[in-house]
């Protein structure tokens, strides 16, 4: 099986690094030796995961194809880039460069003379792109039009179950190409500040945060309005609403029971905090 890769040259404190990815990396090291920046690199090349997903349902909402849409997707990513290390008119060659399999890579250098990031795609990862487009604009091409022949409620149903699976197809190529399928979150160092930030995030500008802070903040607020309950109930709760956990699973019982011992206590939260 293909390792997933990454290659760094001439970025923030590295001057050569080639790393194979596995399931769990640690890196140790001193301060400043670069350590962020490959995790934070690695992070970059999977999230941007995302950026596609959403360019591909924005096309299809918006009924609206570029005829570049690499290009967009450039744009997007170079976008990305600046929001993850900010502007690099003062850099000098930079190459970071993610396999995320043995044919499929995207890399990142500058552009001369302005020094503007130059995202390039294998080939024959722009194929990939091209078949996951003209799948999407085809079949969504296709729903669209028989939503406008079938009228009926019962035809409405079937026409919003067949855009669902639609959406999910269109998921599982994408994370097909990206050769991920998990949620990706970056856990950023001094987690514990930036948690005790969350409740007055209302009054910080986005613009005071980095890019990854941000995002990590969102996901503590998007999220602390299901823990109304100590996590054995929600675990309970989860069980009668899915049928992917099973009665008796010995693997959430040990993973509640770590949890519970690094917080010393149950982890609630409601109106009051």
């Amino acid at each position: 099986m293909f390792k997933q890769r990454i290659i760094i040259e001439h970025f923030g404190p590295i001057q050569n690094v080639e790393l194979e990815l596995t399931r769990l990396n640690a890196f140790i090291g001193e301060q400043a030796s670069g350590k962020s920046t490959i995790v934070k690199a690695v992070y970059f090349f999977k999230i941007i995961r995302d950026d596609f997903i959403k360019q591909v349902f924005s096309s299809i909402a918006n009924k609206s194809w570029e005829k570049k849409f690499i290009g967009e997707f450039a744009k997007t990513i170079r976008k990305r880039f600046i929001d993850f290390w900010g502007q690099t008119f003062h850099l000098d060659e930079i190459s970071l460069k993610f396999f995320y399999d043995e044919n499929h890579w995207i890399s990142i250098s500058l552009k001369q003379p302005n020094k503007f990031v130059d995202p390039l795609f294998s080939t024959s990862f722009e194929t990939g792109i091209f078949e996951i487009i003209d799948f999407a604009k085809s079949e969504s091409a296709r729903i669209e039009k028989k939503a406008a022949i079938n009228i009926s409620l019962g035809d409405e149903y079937a026409i919003e179950t067949e855009k669902s699976m639609l959406n999910q197809a269109i998921i599982e190529q994408i994370n097909n190409l990206f050769h991920e399928s998990r949620k990706l979150l970056f856990i950023p160092a001094g987690r514990s500040l930036i948690s005790l930030l969350t409740d007055h995030l209302s009054g910080i500008a986005e613009r005071q945060l980095d890019q990854i802070s941000h995002t990590f903040i969102r996901e503590i607020l998007s999220n602390q309005r299901f823990f109304n309950h100590d996590l054995k109930t929600l675990i309970n709760m989860k069980r009668l609403t899915s049928k992917h956990i099973p009665a008796d699973n010995e693997t959430l019982k040990v993973a509640a029971n770590i949890i519970k011992n690094i917080l010393k206590g149950d982890y609630r939260f409601d109106k009051d905090g």
